[in-house]
């Protein structure tokens, strides 16, 4: 079987961002109450995670040498863009918790453990205690969670 090589600019897509583009077709500000919405946000973490392990199990089946190489840089692309969702969720509004709270304990505590464990191996600590404060308001449970 012969495959193609790898493309690493494939992995360029999580440095994308739509908003430049909404922003210069002149949508932005009518969509900026859309998009930062409590449970979108949230929500983009939690199938962000999913998401990122998706495609890892793809890739690695079928470009396991050459995604091993890459693999490291493409979770911290990944994962960094992930929190900047979290940047902007504000743990200390009853809304935003109340919007969270409508995803299930699981998922939740999956994506925010899983987040919170690779910021920890990278040392960034800050990253770690807004992960954790969230994790709190939310009343999760580390319990719940088999294996990271």
């Amino acid at each position: 079987m012969n495959m193609k090589p790898l493309d690493p600019s494939l992995f360029d897509m999580f440095d994308y961002s739509d908003g430049e583009d909404l922003e210069r077709a002149g949508v932005i500000e009518s969509l900026s109450e859309y998009l930062e919405h409590p449970y979108l946000l949230f929500g983009s973490v939690i199938r962000g995670v999913e998401n990122f392990y998706i495609v890892r199990e793809m890739y690695t089946r079928q470009y396991k040498e050459e995604f091993e190489r890459v693999e490291e840089n493409v979770r911290a692309k990944y994962f960094s863009r992930l929190y900047t969702f979290l940047e902007r969720f504000d743990e200390n509004d009853d809304d935003f918790i109340a919007e969270a709270k409508r995803f299930e304990v699981p998922e939740s505590s999956y994506a925010l453990l899983t987040l919170r464990s690779y910021f920890e191996k990278i040392e960034e600590y800050e990253k770690c205690a807004k992960i954790q404060s969230i994790f709190i308001k939310l009343s999760l449970d580390e319990s719940c969670i088999y294996d990271l």
